[in-house]
């Protein structure tokens, strides 16, 4: 019960608003002493007193009013509660005096507590207000009543008298307490904020002392400059890197102290600044006394500064000794660039020259056809892949009849020669991508053939013979009187019973069956698929 009470009578609170909740709670105070004061007025008429009916119907109306006006300071309208509240108690104070018929009544000391509380809520102002509103009041009540235009008064006392200057001498006493410890409150409030803003100064000269302290040891050169570039400040513990003291540069421009690429450089990095907010990556140069350094520049813009008088504050670090070990690394990288491109040469050409190694491996010198080594490879891979499919392979044995013969007669040279002709033919006829021609050794060739019937592989045979014989080469010791050819065919699906050797036996049993035979002929091994 007594919380509700509490929470009842209690000010409001604006919690981002010290003034507004001052207001309140001295508005709050001066309501209720307002309406406690009148319902001891209208208790002390009830008790038998000779006051009119109108006075007591004039406080029962102040006292719903003041109540209304209470519920909105309760809902935070503090300014329109406080003109309300002083407007209707100098009405009805005035009210009351008119049908009392005299000012020489405790009513009319009301006038003295009402300008207390216009000077509470609104100072000085408030104090002139109220005192001339009240003398004019009094001064009209004075004039009204010499005319003998108010109602006859009544000079009696009775304890209603005694109750209105008791409770006039509580409400006075009650606001000066309120005030007093509104001000008491307010002092310790500022003597709290001095000590707080003392010990924040004595922060703010250690952090600016500490600070100092940095930009001290820092070995970088520090300016603070507007957009236009003129200097305002110039720090830096090396005046080597200045070219002149510090004081120098105070008041002058960048382009009137640079030379015009590096004040073009700083120009560019203010005006990216400007833009950004921050500028970095800037790199200029200068020939001091000491040889030419190099500074990597960074400019921010300093906070806190109104737009139309904004700086900025340039950081130049002296990169001179980093610069020269980038050129090193620059010159070192481009180095091993040239040595990377050198040695990718030499792998490329140790590529085309293995690669020129392995076609020589597998290529017969004297023809430019296939050797031995890569037919046997071929062999094995067209085996494999007849097996899985179960298409037919067919072996092509040749050889140039009576080869010895003609090498004894017309000499290795036209051996030689020879052997191209007939390498040249074979290759001629068999053009399929999967036809696979080579030299078996000494005067014997040798065709693979994929995917094909006998039908076809004979007819193949023919036209390679065909060919040998159009090329017209002369033999004297050839019963025929010039080069050919005898051939052997073998043509079957390698198993795990007839393998690929097998087909290669069956062909070359058949080429010496085709010489047997009379030579420049085909054979077909007796085995063969048809």
């Amino acid at each position: 019960m007594r919380n509700i009470i509490y929470r009842w009578l209690a000010p409001p609170i604006f919690d981002d608003d010290g003034e507004a909740t001052r207001r309140a709670a001295l508005l709050n105070t001066i309501l209720l002493g307002g309406i406690l004061f009148l319902l001891l007025l209208i208790s002390g008429m009830l008790l038998g007193s000779t006051i009119k009916r109108s006075v007591m119907l004039i406080d029962l109306i102040l006292v719903v009013v003041f109540a209304f006006i209470r519920r909105w300071l309760m809902a935070g309208r503090v300014a329109r509660v406080a003109i309300s509240m002083l407007l209707i108690g100098w009405i009805g104070i005035t009210l009351v005096n008119i049908q009392l018929g005299t000012i020489r009544t405790p009513t009319s000391a009301l006038y003295l507590f009402w300008i207390l509380v216009a000077g509470a809520v609104y100072r000085l102002k408030g104090l002139v207000a109220a005192v001339l509103t009240a003398s004019l009041s009094i001064g009209g009540l004075i004039m009204a009543e010499n005319a003998g235009r108010l109602p006859m008064p009544e000079y009696s006392v009775s304890v209603t008298q005694w109750l209105t200057y008791t409770t006039l001498f509580a409400l006075s006493a009650a606001l000066t307490y309120h005030i007093n410890e509104l001000t008491r409150r307010a002092l310790a409030q500022a003597e709290l904020e001095v000590a707080r803003r003392e010990h924040t100064e004595v922060d703010l000269v250690a952090t600016k002392n500490r600070l100092q302290g940095m930009l001290d040891a820092l070995p970088d050169l520090l300016f603070e400059v507007d957009a236009e570039g003129t200097i305002y400040d110039c720090r830096s513990p090396r005046a080597d890197l200045l070219g002149s003291a510090p004081e120098a540069f105070l008041g002058k421009k960048f382009s009137d102290m640079l030379p015009k690429q590096a004040a073009g450089v700083i120009a560019a990095a203010l005006q990216q600044a400007a833009s950004s907010g921050n500028s970095t990556g800037s790199r200029y140069s200068l020939a001091l006394p000491m040889g030419v350094r190099w500074f990597d520049l960074s400019v921010a813009l300093k906070p806190g500064i109104e737009e139309g008088s904004r700086r900025f504050i340039c950081l130049a670090r002296d990169v001179t000794e980093r610069k020269a070990d980038e050129d090193e690394l620059i010159q070192i990288r481009e180095a091993l660039k040239r040595q990377n491109d050198k040695l990718q040469g030499y792998a490329a050409e140790l590529e085309a020259t293995n690669q020129k190694l392995n076609e020589l491996a597998i290529t017969d010198g004297l023809t430019g056809l296939a050797n031995r080594r890569r037919f046997d490879e071929v062999l094995v891979a067209e085996s494999s892949r007849s097996r899985r499919s179960g298409n037919p392979l067919a072996i092509l044995m040749i050889d140039i009849d009576d080869f010895k013969k003609y090498n004894d007669h017309y000499g290795h040279q036209a051996g030689d020669e020879c052997l191209a002709k007939v390498a040249n033919a074979l290759q001629f006829n068999a053009r399929r991508h999967s036809d696979f021609v080579s030299r078996y050794g000494g005067e014997e060739f040798t065709v693979i053939v994929a995917d094909s019937d006998l039908e076809e592989v004979r007819k193949l045979a023919e036209a390679i013979q065909n060919s040998v014989a159009a090329l017209a080469i002369p033999h004297v010791e050839s019963p025929f009187g010039r080069v050919t050819i005898s051939l052997g065919i073998a043509v079957g699906v390698p198993d795990q019973q007839r393998d690929a050797d097998a087909l290669l036996r069956s062909a070359d049993a058949a080429l010496y069956q085709a010489k047997d035979a009379g030579r420049n002929r085909i054979h077909v091994a007796p085995e063969t698929l048809e």
